[in-house]
């Protein structure tokens, strides 16, 4: 049964996507306990605007922060940024740390990014989604989600816009 939307826009959520990953909303990112309790080492936000609160949470924890203010839809990355957000997640594999990639209510920017970092770090791209879509209430936005396929050469796969609209809206 999906998570209602009012839960994911009030209420902290997090997923565990893989040993060192992790998907949520804007209020996961503000949960002290939460955090700490997953022992995030590293913070993605993905929003329309920046909540200075967040830096503050960050510093008292000791979380290194990058943030990528974007729309959830279309959107260019003209300057690289969702390249270097892909490297900057694998430095965190790699050095064993684990990262939190959110953005407002967790829902098509968030998962988006961590389904284009699965298909950039070798997952094949139908299973990253399968990947993403155990996970409630994950949907990236067809539009959200080629945005960031683009960004690593690749495209939406035949049917994604069907099972996305299956997904979020039943039909």
């Amino acid at each position: 049964m999906p998570i209602p939307d009012e839960v994911l826009l009030t209420q902290p959520w997090l997923s565990h996507i893989l040993p060192f990953l992790y998907v949520g909303n804007h209020q996961a990112a503000l949960d002290f306990d939460l955090l700490r309790n997953r022992r995030i080492k590293r913070m993605i936000t993905l929003m329309q605007t920046d909540d200075a609160s967040i830096d503050a949470v960050c510093r008292q924890l000791g979380i290194s922060r990058k943030q990528f203010l974007i729309p959830d839809g279309w959107f260019e990355d003209r300057e690289g940024i969702v390249c270097s957000l892909l490297h900057w997640i694998h430095e965190g594999r790699q050095a064993k740390e684990a990262v939190l990639v959110h953005c407002v209510a967790s829902i098509s920017r968030s998962p988006a990014l961590i389904l284009a970092y699965c298909v950039w770090s070798g997952m094949p791209i139908e299973e990253a989604m399968r990947l993403i879509g155990i996970h409630e209430p994950a949907a990236p936005v067809p539009r959200t989600l080629e945005s960031f396929l683009r960004c690593i050469d690749l495209e939406i796969p035949p049917g994604y816009r069907e099972w996305f609209y299956r997904r979020r809206f039943g039909y």
